[in-house]
């Protein structure tokens, strides 16, 4: 049987300090761009009041691939509501919100509060 040893490697401290400095930094950006990216979904969310309900007769019939295979659903139009909300600078602006399903659309009424959310679209 051989005679083997082993020798341990000395890491110089500068790589170590090096290492652990680069931890640090990565941490700090991760905690960083989670709380960047929280501030723009806050930012871009809005509440506001509903003040019109549209609907626009287009029938049709839309196919979807899905689980399950195909599925066929006859639409009868396009639902729409119009949400008033307040900007940061105090003045109103109305966003159209489209494609709402009929259920949700008979549930809400003219002076509800709606959260927009950001799938905005000006109308």
């Amino acid at each position: 049987m051989a005679n083997s040893r082993h020798i341990p490697m000395k890491k110089p401290i500068g790589v170590i300090i090096g290492a652990f400095l680069a931890g640090i930094l990565l941490a700090a950006f991760l905690v960083y761009s989670t709380w960047y990216s929280a501030q723009q979904i806050r930012n871009a969310r809005m509440r506001g009041t509903i003040v019109a309900k549209k609907f626009i007769p287009a029938p049709s019939e839309e196919i979807t691939i899905g689980k399950g295979g195909l599925q066929a659903e006859n639409k009868k139009g396009n639902f729409t509501i119009t949400v008033s909300v307040r900007q940061k600078d105090g003045s109103m602006k109305d966003y159209l919100v489209e494609n709402l399903d009929e259920k949700r659309w008979n549930n809400l009424k003219i002076g509800d509060h709606f959260d927009v959310g950001p799938y905005l679209s000006p109308p």
